[in-house]
């Protein structure tokens, strides 16, 4: 090859490599999706002789801790913005039922609520696992016990909540939400999509709380062949605390 042909192809290539330098690389400018909502149901757990109580349980939501993507792992992004979730209300005296929902010990029965979370207001911008944390903020009330049946590894009155936001041809959608026990890792799909159509081992969607009664008995005794054992003994019970028109 003659040294004006290899200089010709150097000065080729030098103009292709500043071409390539001064083009910007392209990418995707996506337009912001809104969630829509997502729900999990709150149980309270009686003893069969007893009533429902009226008691209200409240919860917050905040972000979650962003996981790096690492071999077979999905990165998993910190929430954003501000999801707004609702109170489980239950009122005196509501029907209780023994169905199969959970599990009951003997004699139990209970009531449940949806709660639901609500995403309209939060733009998500790029596809990606957003994670949340679902606690149950409610001050402890006289009576209830709380979470009794959270799962193993799991922590008592939370929940982790991953929403899915996938890219649909160029559109973001929120595909998916999964409510589980603990923050852990993603698996990478084979496609090296989500793992989010696969059986999560910890997943969660309820919270059950428990409301202890007992029953109460009381009375009084004469003793001794002196005691007048035929009299008349009027008692007076006062409660305190009740919800208004409690039985």
């Amino acid at each position: 090859m003659s040294k004006n042909r290899r200089s010709y192809i150097s000065i080729i290539i030098c103009a292709v490599l500043i071409l390539a330098a001064a083009v910007p690389a392209f990418a995707a400018n996506y337009e912001a999706v809104s969630g829509t909502s997502t729900q999990f149901t709150q149980y309270l757990v009686i003893r069969d002789d007893a009533r429902i109580p009226q008691i209200e349980f409240e919860y917050s939501i905040a972000a979650g801790t962003a996981v790096s993507a690492s071999s077979g792992k999905m990165e998993v992004l910190a929430g954003v913005g501000s999801p707004a979730v609702g109170k489980a209300s239950f009122t005196e005296g509501e029907t209780a039922s023994a169905g199969s929902d959970i599990t009951l010990g003997s004699g139990q029965i209970y009531a449940k609520k949806t709660v639901s979370i609500d995403f309209s207001s939060v733009n998500f911008t790029e596809p990606g696992i957003y994670r949340y944390v679902v606690t149950e903020t409610s001050s402890d009330q006289q009576g209830i016990v709380y979470d009794v049946q959270v799962g193993a590894g799991g922590t008592a009155k939370q929940r982790i909540l991953d929403v899915y936001v996938t890219d649909n041809n160029g559109s973001l959608q929120v595909s998916s939400y999964a409510m589980h026990l603990v923050a852990s890792d993603v698996a990478a799909g084979t496609e090296g999509g989500s793992s989010v159509s696969d059986p999560l081992g910890d997943k969660s969607d309820k919270i059950v709380n428990q409301y202890i009664t007992q029953n109460l008995q009381f009375g009084k005794e004469v003793k001794g062949n002196q005691g007048s054992k035929d009299k008349y003994f009027e008692y007076t019970l006062n409660i305190s605390g009740a919800a208004a028109n409690a039985t």
